[in-house]
């Protein structure tokens, strides 16, 4: 499904969620054919929710195929930082796309990462009950994970992701030249996704992921191109009868309950965080008895090859850490356990569930702790 020539690489995937489907694609360069695709939607007026760090020059690129539509375009800058996913952030971007004459015709457009994407999403899906999307990744953790998923959400007082809803895109556009922007912690940080679907779903996936992660970063568009079509491989595999992400496809939030609780109370990139909680989860599944010792120890050789970091920071206190954990978003799909924590964890590599059914583990909160301190400090044994 792979394309490359001397000037462009291509990919073409139809996503299925359930009864959800949706076209990505990937390109290098293919401005004009963007420009069809946005017409071909017929819309009265598109509104572009586009993040305010994007390049200047690229963002133009976005503008002028809007432009070259014929239709009006409603313009918004959005503030990418993850703190900005607030009810405040997002009626504004709401206000904003009805006070410039959107219709129930009108496309919204999120060009950026995830967070713009999660803002433009959820406006889209409120606004008049519902309005079409489209999605343009600018960064590979939004092309290779956020933008394969129907989650659109903000964040609460309490922990991450608390208010949302699920709506579909009409489509997703990568353009590999904003990928060429990047600095090497946004890709690694996506990597780490990466990382996760290869040790949680995908069979013989943390060999292939090994024989590819590289820590300088520097990957050519058709590696890119290839890591891409790997997660989208990954998460439909999970989400095809599970949209909703309630049974098997909660494998796609291993190591983010603890994940979760470091981007929320430490700031650490999401992809980081991701890895980081990895560590912590495979650590509780060795405790409990659940994952081999090497198995764990695959985890930590596949974030080292990535150039991920494997330490917390020394400050950050564990109670803290737990305190969100136990807020996380996927608390109550299984009657609560006093004293536990809700967590997916996995028995082997590359798709080995622990638990059928709820495919979640209460784990004891002694355990939980104990794993962070042992994963996740400089210096502890393991």
């Amino acid at each position: 499904m792979l394309a490359e020539t001397t000037t462009a690489v291509t990919l073409d995937r139809d996503v299925q969620f359930g009864p959800i489907r949706y076209p990505f694609h990937v390109r290098s360069g293919a401005w004009d054919e963007l420009t069809r695709r946005l017409a071909s939607l017929g819309a009265d007026r598109f509104a572009l929710v586009a993040d305010e760090g994007v390049p200047g020059h690229l963002a133009a690129k976005v503008q002028d195929c809007l432009a070259s539509t014929g239709a009006p375009v409603i313009t918004i800058r959005a503030c990418a930082r993850e703190d900005a996913k607030t009810w405040a952030a997002a009626g504004d971007v709401m206000a904003r796309i009805t006070g410039g004459g959107a219709t129930r015709q009108s496309v919204v457009i999120a060009l950026g990462g995830g967070t713009v994407g999660n803002l433009a999403g959820l406006a889209a899906a409120l606004t008049y009950r519902g309005i079409r999307f489209v999605n343009l990744p600018t960064t590979f953790l939004a092309a290779s994970d956020s933008s394969l998923s129907l989650k659109m959400a903000i964040n609460g007082p309490g922990g991450k992701n608390h208010f949302g809803t699920f709506w579909p895109p009409e489509m997703v556009w990568c353009e590999l030249a904003f990928l060429d922007t990047l600095p090497p912690d946004e890709i690694r940080s996506g990597l780490c996704e990466l990382a996760k679907n290869a040790l949680a779903i995908v069979p013989g996936g943390p060999q292939w992921a090994a024989g590819r992660l590289r820590p300088d970063a520097r990957y050519t568009p058709a590696e890119l191109c290839e890591f891409i079509d790997f997660c989208i491989g990954a998460k439909t595999t999970v989400m095809r009868h599970d949209e909703h992400e309630q049974r098997e496809a909660l494998a796609l939030e291993y190591g983010h309950t603890t994940g979760h609780a470091l981007e929320f109370i430490a700031g650490i990139r999401h992809g980081y965080a991701v890895g980081l909680g990895m560590l912590a989860a495979g650590g509780v599944a060795a405790e409990m008895g659940f994952l081999p010792a090497e198995d764990l120890a695959v985890h930590r050789a596949l974030l080292t090859a990535n150039g991920a970091p494997l330490t917390i920071p020394a400050d950050l206190a564990t109670p803290d850490i737990l305190a969100v954990m136990r807020r996380d978003n996927k608390v109550g799909l299984i009657p609560p356990q006093p004293g536990h924590i809700d967590m997916v964890l996995i028995s082997g590599l590359g798709g080995a569930a622990r638990d059928g059914g709820p495919f979640l583990t209460q784990v004891p909160e002694r355990i939980a702790a104990h794993a962070i301190d042992q994963q996740l400090r400089p210096g502890r044994t393991r």
